[in-house]
């Protein structure tokens, strides 16, 4: 509601430009000052949403500040990078998952960059993703691939993850994304 007082303020200040005095001016000015500062102060809610870069990511818990990304929005991107966080209503929230079919049906999507907060890829979120062969994980924190996360995605994927992950948890992860669906010829390196 006060994206709606900030935007009928706004309204109001731009049709009135040419024909207003210099009191009603003022006036209108400071009723679009105050519309924007309304702005500012709005709440984080569960389930405000912000796209940025072309994806779609929606508060899950207010009070953790976290957030999911929900879907993209360009299904001809070639690369996509998940945030580690992202700023909704003026609040930085840790960007702790991707959405059950997020991208799914990516034709085009060769690369993937998992930002260091996510812990969890869900169901079908790549799935259909037929060119993807490099999924580039930031953190060490990925754990949870859900069903089918990685199904039908090129015959041959290398993930890297970062150095510091240990060799027996990026083997344990690549073996969860070989269970998702990800192609048996899968190979993870550390960079």
């Amino acid at each position: 509601e006060t994206w709606k007082a900030f935007t009928d303020a706004y309204a109001a200040a731009n049709t009135a430009v040419e024909t207003a005095d210099a009191a009603s001016l003022h006036t209108l000015a400071a009723a679009l000052k105050n519309a924007q500062a309304a702005l500012a102060d709005e709440p984080l809610k569960a389930g405000a949403t912000r796209t940025v870069g072309k994806i779609q990511y929606k508060v899950l818990d207010a009070e953790k500040k976290t957030a999911i990304a929900v879907k993209g929005e360009d299904k001809k991107q070639k690369n996509v990078t998940i945030k580690a966080t992202v700023e909704i209503n003026g609040v930085s929230c840790k960007v702790v998952e991707v959405g059950n079919k997020a991208f799914s049906g990516y034709s085009s999507l060769t690369k993937v960059t998992i930002g260091k907060n996510v812990t969890t890829v869900g169901k079908n979120a790549f799935k259909n993703c037929g060119k993807l062969k490099s999924v580039i994980v930031k953190g060490v924190v990925l754990k949870n691939i859900k069903k089918s996360a990685f199904a039908k995605t090129a015959s041959s994927v290398k993930v890297t993850v970062p150095k510091k992950m240990s060799k027996k948890q990026s083997t344990a992860l690549l073996n969860k994304m070989k269970k998702e669906g990800m192609s048996k010829k899968a190979v993870v390196a550390a960079k």
